[in-house]
């Protein structure tokens, strides 16, 4: 369990050292493949805001790798880092997007971002998390860095930005469910001052994300569906805990992933969705390419032949309707799946 308090890793003065000079050779690393990129560019209009009370002390919860823990914020922060796709949509989705200085690149594709010109104005993006280091992050000179523990991030960069005297907020959740969306809207609203806004935002989640009565996803007559995604570049299953699945029982259907032993996001091959033989397949499109990394698998003869593809039981969605980075985007992503899942 990672350890937030009272155990923080200080950082020795040659690291700190070589972190800090970034600020000088960024322009260096911007070269390189892969790395961040920084461009000369309007910053997004922030919209008007409340000035809202600080310091103040943010108490965070445990989550399921992370204890509970409290960050200290001496001022409104104004210069924000979000190094997950969904702590810059959150921040955006709250009006604060002009605060932010640093982002995924991601963001500015449609396909995941219902705002993507607002993205294409923060001051640095970059392609991929996991290829990011604490220097080209120290380059961006925040005030706030926002991150989720997926894929090691925490890890490898927090302790150097907290030796830094950057204020870090480490999210207790993943975002692997609407219950972890809807908590980590408000440990950032709270971090980054939207204490106005972020009242509004949740009460239209909530109203938006409701179980409806008449939908029975455990029921024996629920639609089985098989639940593909290209976010790897290829085809893959979407199982376990992810918002896509949760969204599909709230609609009334169910996900062949766990039926197939599927429980984790991952490679699926053309035997197995024979062997699944589900009702209709859900195809969830996260960079903009529509139905062609899926086609291998779907052109697939044994495939070809199933009743759901046969009968063009296929639907498309863009990821923003059914993943947590497109906030209030899910509660049309969940009246699309809805109407869909009737129609079968």
């Amino acid at each position: 369990m990672l350890h937030l308090e009272g155990n923080q890793t200080k950082v020795k003065p040659r690291v700190l050292a070589a972190a800090l000079t970034a600020l000088a050779s960024f322009a260096f690393l911007t070269g390189c493949q892969g790395t961040a990129e920084t461009k000369e560019a309007e910053k997004p209009a922030a919209e008007e805001q409340v000035v809202a009370e600080f310091p103040r002390t943010v108490k965070v919860p445990a989550g399921a790798d992370t204890e509970a823990y409290e960050l200290e914020i001496a001022e409104q922060p104004k210069r924000i880092v979000a190094l997950d796709h969904e702590s810059g949509a959150v921040i955006a989705a709250l009006g604060y997007a002009g605060n932010l200085v640093m982002a995924s690149q991601a963001l500015q594709n449609p396909a995941l971002s219902a705002t993507p010109d607002v993205f294409t104005k923060v001051e640095t993006s970059f392609p991929s998390s996991t290829e990011l280091n604490a220097e080209q992050v120290l380059a961006a000179t925040p005030d706030l860095v926002v991150m989720s523990s997926r894929h090691g991030i925490a890890d490898r960069i927090k302790p150097v930005l907290e030796g830094a005297g950057i204020k870090t907020l480490l999210l207790p959740s993943a975002w692997t469910s609407i219950d972890s969306l809807k908590t980590n809207i408000g440990v950032i609203a709270e971090a980054i001052g939207a204490d106005e806004e972020v009242g509004d935002l949740e009460k239209e989640l909530s109203d938006g994300l409701a179980k409806k009565d008449k939908k029975a996803a455990d029921s024996a007559d629920a639609k089985r569906i098989l639940v593909l995604n290209n976010q790897a570049g290829r085809a893959f299953i979407t199982a376990g805990n992810a918002v896509p699945l949760e969204l599909l029982e709230l609609a009334g259907g169910t996900s062949v992933s766990s039926e197939l032993g599927i429980e984790i996001t991952g490679p699926i091959s053309a035997e197995q969705i024979v062997a699944a033989n589900p009702d209709a397949i859900l195809l969830i499109d996260m960079n903009g390419s529509g139905k062609a990394m899926f086609q291998e698998l779907l052109n697939n003869q044994a495939v070809a032949q199933l009743p759901a593809v046969s009968g063009d039981k296929i639907k498309l969605i863009e990821g923003r309707y059914v993943q947590a980075l497109g906030v209030t985007d899910t509660i049309s992503g969940l009246k699309q799946l809805t109407e869909w899942i009737d129609s079968l």
